[in-house]
Protein backbone atom coordinates (compact mmCIF):
# COMPACT_ATOMS: atom_id res chain seq x y z
CA UNK A 1 0.00 0.00 0.00
CA UNK A 2 0.99 3.41 -1.19
CA UNK A 3 2.52 5.55 1.93
CA UNK A 4 -0.06 8.24 0.68
CA UNK A 5 -2.84 6.40 1.13
CA UNK A 6 -1.72 5.20 4.58
CA UNK A 7 -0.98 8.88 5.78
CA UNK A 8 -4.51 9.56 4.21
CA UNK A 9 -6.30 6.45 5.99
CA UNK A 10 -4.81 8.02 9.48
CA UNK A 11 -6.42 11.32 8.48
CA UNK A 12 -9.45 10.23 7.64
CA UNK A 13 -10.26 8.29 11.28
CA UNK A 14 -8.96 11.71 12.69
CA UNK A 15 -11.81 13.47 10.89
CA UNK A 16 -14.63 10.66 11.51
CA UNK A 17 -13.54 10.72 15.39
CA UNK A 18 -13.73 14.74 15.17
CA UNK A 19 -17.31 15.01 13.58
CA UNK A 20 -18.65 12.11 16.07
CA UNK A 21 -17.49 13.79 18.61
CA UNK A 22 -18.79 16.94 17.42
CA UNK A 23 -22.25 15.33 16.54
CA UNK A 24 -22.86 14.05 19.68
CA UNK A 25 -22.14 17.86 21.74
CA UNK A 26 -24.59 19.25 19.13
CA UNK A 27 -26.78 17.02 20.14
CA UNK A 28 -26.45 17.40 23.65
CA UNK A 29 -25.60 21.46 23.86
CA UNK A 30 -27.82 22.13 20.37
CA UNK A 31 -24.83 25.05 20.26
CA UNK A 32 -24.45 26.38 17.10
CA UNK A 33 -20.55 26.39 17.37
CA UNK A 34 -20.82 22.50 17.66
CA UNK A 35 -22.72 21.93 14.16
CA UNK A 36 -19.78 24.75 12.91
CA UNK A 37 -17.46 22.01 14.12
CA UNK A 38 -19.06 19.31 12.83
CA UNK A 39 -19.62 20.62 9.51
CA UNK A 40 -16.13 21.02 8.91
CA UNK A 41 -14.83 18.15 9.93
CA UNK A 42 -17.17 16.46 7.85
CA UNK A 43 -16.76 17.94 4.75
CA UNK A 44 -12.96 18.02 4.97
CA UNK A 45 -13.85 14.25 5.21
CA UNK A 46 -15.41 14.36 2.77
CA UNK A 47 -12.46 15.41 0.50
CA UNK A 48 -9.86 13.35 2.17
CA UNK A 49 -12.46 10.47 1.16
CA UNK A 50 -12.50 11.14 -2.47
CA UNK A 51 -8.67 11.41 -2.80
CA UNK A 52 -8.25 7.89 -0.95
CA UNK A 53 -11.11 6.46 -3.78
CA UNK A 54 -8.94 7.91 -6.11
CA UNK A 55 -6.20 6.60 -4.92
CA UNK A 56 -7.14 3.09 -4.42
CA UNK A 57 -9.62 2.85 -7.77
CA UNK A 58 -6.67 4.69 -10.04
CA UNK A 59 -3.45 3.92 -8.04
CA UNK A 60 -2.28 7.62 -8.68
CA UNK A 61 -2.13 10.77 -6.99
CA UNK A 62 -4.75 13.15 -8.84
CA UNK A 63 -2.93 15.91 -10.11
CA UNK A 64 -5.32 18.27 -9.12
CA UNK A 65 -8.95 17.58 -8.94
CA UNK A 66 -12.06 20.29 -8.02
CA UNK A 67 -13.91 18.31 -5.91
CA UNK A 68 -11.78 17.57 -2.41
CA UNK A 69 -10.45 21.22 -2.99
CA UNK A 70 -14.31 22.37 -2.98
CA UNK A 71 -14.64 20.16 0.48
CA UNK A 72 -11.38 21.27 2.08
CA UNK A 73 -12.24 25.58 1.04
CA UNK A 74 -15.81 24.78 2.56
CA UNK A 75 -14.44 23.17 6.12
CA UNK A 76 -12.04 26.34 6.47
CA UNK A 77 -15.52 28.72 5.58
CA UNK A 78 -17.54 26.71 8.64
CA UNK A 79 -14.26 27.59 10.68
CA UNK A 80 -14.78 31.12 10.15
CA UNK A 81 -18.31 31.12 11.08
CA UNK A 82 -17.10 28.80 14.02
CA UNK A 83 -15.27 31.38 15.32
CA UNK A 84 -17.92 34.04 14.82
CA UNK A 85 -20.58 31.91 16.67
CA UNK A 86 -18.24 31.84 19.84
CA UNK A 87 -17.39 35.70 19.47
CA UNK A 88 -20.86 36.85 18.87
CA UNK A 89 -21.98 40.30 17.16
CA UNK A 90 -20.07 42.23 19.60
CA UNK A 91 -17.03 41.46 18.99
CA UNK A 92 -13.69 43.71 19.05
CA UNK A 93 -11.44 44.66 16.04
CA UNK A 94 -7.60 44.56 16.78
CA UNK A 95 -6.25 47.94 15.23
CA UNK A 96 -3.02 46.88 14.38
CA UNK A 97 -1.04 47.19 11.12
CA UNK A 98 0.66 44.03 11.42
CA UNK A 99 -2.20 42.31 11.22
CA UNK A 100 -2.15 42.97 7.80
CA UNK A 101 0.96 40.69 7.06
CA UNK A 102 -1.95 38.00 7.23
CA UNK A 103 -2.96 39.14 3.63
CA UNK A 104 0.24 39.96 2.49
CA UNK A 105 1.69 36.48 3.17
CA UNK A 106 -1.58 34.37 1.92
CA UNK A 107 -1.55 36.78 -1.16
CA UNK A 108 2.53 35.92 -1.47
CA UNK A 109 1.78 32.23 -0.90
CA UNK A 110 -0.86 32.63 -3.92
CA UNK A 111 0.90 33.58 -6.16
CA UNK A 112 3.88 31.28 -5.59
CA UNK A 113 1.60 28.45 -5.96
CA UNK A 114 0.14 30.10 -9.21
CA UNK A 115 3.68 29.08 -10.50
CA UNK A 116 2.08 25.83 -11.26
CA UNK A 117 -0.83 27.13 -12.70
CA UNK A 118 -4.42 26.64 -10.77
CA UNK A 119 -5.44 31.11 -10.65
CA UNK A 120 -8.88 31.01 -9.59
CA UNK A 121 -8.27 28.59 -7.02
CA UNK A 122 -5.32 29.92 -5.51
CA UNK A 123 -7.12 33.13 -5.72
CA UNK A 124 -9.90 31.78 -3.83
CA UNK A 125 -7.99 30.20 -1.24
CA UNK A 126 -5.73 33.21 -0.12
CA UNK A 127 -9.33 34.98 0.49
CA UNK A 128 -10.69 32.37 2.57
CA UNK A 129 -7.17 31.55 5.06
CA UNK A 130 -6.50 35.28 4.70
CA UNK A 131 -9.86 35.89 6.79
CA UNK A 132 -9.46 32.42 8.74
CA UNK A 133 -6.32 33.24 9.76
CA UNK A 134 -7.24 37.17 10.35
CA UNK A 135 -10.41 35.64 12.55
CA UNK A 136 -8.19 33.48 14.60
CA UNK A 137 -5.69 35.57 15.25
CA UNK A 138 -7.89 38.84 16.14
CA UNK A 139 -10.06 36.02 18.46
CA UNK A 140 -6.91 35.09 20.24
CA UNK A 141 -5.79 38.68 20.76
CA UNK A 142 -8.86 39.98 22.04
CA UNK A 143 -9.76 37.44 24.38
CA UNK A 144 -8.24 38.73 27.31
CA UNK A 145 -6.82 36.39 30.17
CA UNK A 146 -9.82 34.45 31.01
CA UNK A 147 -10.85 34.11 27.32
CA UNK A 148 -7.43 33.10 26.15
CA UNK A 149 -7.87 30.37 29.04
CA UNK A 150 -11.05 28.89 27.73
CA UNK A 151 -10.95 30.15 23.89
CA UNK A 152 -7.20 30.40 23.21
CA UNK A 153 -6.95 26.88 22.82
CA UNK A 154 -9.09 26.82 19.86
CA UNK A 155 -7.35 29.61 18.22
CA UNK A 156 -4.72 28.09 18.41
CA UNK A 157 -5.59 24.86 17.40
CA UNK A 158 -7.00 26.62 14.09
CA UNK A 159 -3.81 28.57 13.37
CA UNK A 160 -1.83 25.64 13.64
CA UNK A 161 -4.13 23.79 11.19
CA UNK A 162 -3.56 26.69 8.70
CA UNK A 163 -0.04 26.34 9.11
CA UNK A 164 0.35 22.79 8.61
CA UNK A 165 -1.80 23.30 5.50
CA UNK A 166 0.46 26.10 4.38
CA UNK A 167 3.50 23.56 5.12
CA UNK A 168 2.13 20.71 3.55
CA UNK A 169 1.19 22.46 0.09
CA UNK A 170 4.36 23.91 0.23
CA UNK A 171 5.93 20.34 0.62
CA UNK A 172 4.00 19.51 -2.35
CA UNK A 173 5.23 21.93 -4.74
CA UNK A 174 9.14 20.69 -4.32
CA UNK A 175 8.63 17.09 -3.38
CA UNK A 176 6.08 14.23 -5.25
CA UNK A 177 7.95 11.15 -4.24
CA UNK A 178 5.80 8.61 -2.76
CA UNK A 179 8.57 8.29 0.35
CA UNK A 180 8.18 8.21 4.14
CA UNK A 181 11.18 10.87 4.28
CA UNK A 182 8.65 13.19 2.22
CA UNK A 183 8.29 16.24 4.41
CA UNK A 184 4.95 16.50 3.02
CA UNK A 185 3.75 13.44 5.04
CA UNK A 186 5.18 15.23 8.17
CA UNK A 187 3.25 18.37 7.39
CA UNK A 188 -0.16 15.97 6.89
CA UNK A 189 0.39 14.20 10.26
CA UNK A 190 0.89 18.06 11.61
CA UNK A 191 -2.75 18.67 9.79
CA UNK A 192 -4.09 15.33 11.44
CA UNK A 193 -3.04 16.44 15.09
CA UNK A 194 -4.29 20.24 14.56
CA UNK A 195 -7.71 18.50 13.34
CA UNK A 196 -8.06 16.02 16.53
CA UNK A 197 -7.52 19.56 18.90
CA UNK A 198 -10.62 21.27 17.32
CA UNK A 199 -13.20 19.39 19.24
CA UNK A 200 -11.42 19.65 22.68
CA UNK A 201 -10.45 22.92 22.36
CA UNK A 202 -14.25 24.09 21.61
CA UNK A 203 -15.18 21.85 24.63
CA UNK A 204 -13.21 24.30 26.53
CA UNK A 205 -13.94 27.15 24.89
CA UNK A 206 -17.91 26.57 25.58
CA UNK A 207 -17.67 24.75 28.67
CA UNK A 208 -19.73 26.77 31.30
Amino acid sequence: MRIESIENLIQLAVLGICFIISAQHYYASRLHAWAMMFLATFVYFLGDLYWQLYLIFFGVTPYYSHIPYLSWYASYLFLILLIASLRGEDRKKVHSSLMFLIPVFTSCMAFFYMLKGDYISNVVCAIIMGVLIWQATEGLVMAGKEGREKAGGLYIAILALCAAEYASWTCSFFWEEDIITNPYYLADTLLSLAFLMLPFALRKAVDR
